[in-house]
């Protein structure tokens, strides 16, 4: 769910870009281009979870893998404290 989450506000990212040139500019259809296609990648990451696959998106799956497992595994400072040991 942290990559889908981390995949929409890509795209959402580009849709404000699209919006934001100047409609006869070439970026517009570069924005337009990109956010399509990654809409259609996250669409098949969808489905791939629908249907009990594990998708992992190619640049944000490795990264945010990386991100949970450094949560995960650092030292709470609350719990540390000499008067909180039991």
């Amino acid at each position: 769910s942290l990559q889908a989450a981390a995949v929409q506000l890509i795209i959402l990212g580009l849709v404000v870009l699209t919006v934001s040139f100047n409609p006869n500019s070439d970026w517009v259809m570069t924005f337009a281009t990109a956010w399509f296609l990654l809409l259609l990648y996250s669409l098949w990451g969808a489905v791939d979870t629908l249907l009990g696959y594990d998708f992992r998106y190619i640049f944000i799956g490795n990264w945010i893998e990386r991100v949970s497992h450094a949560n995960l595994t650092r030292i709470n400072r609350r719990n540390n404290r000499p008067d909180d040991r039991r």
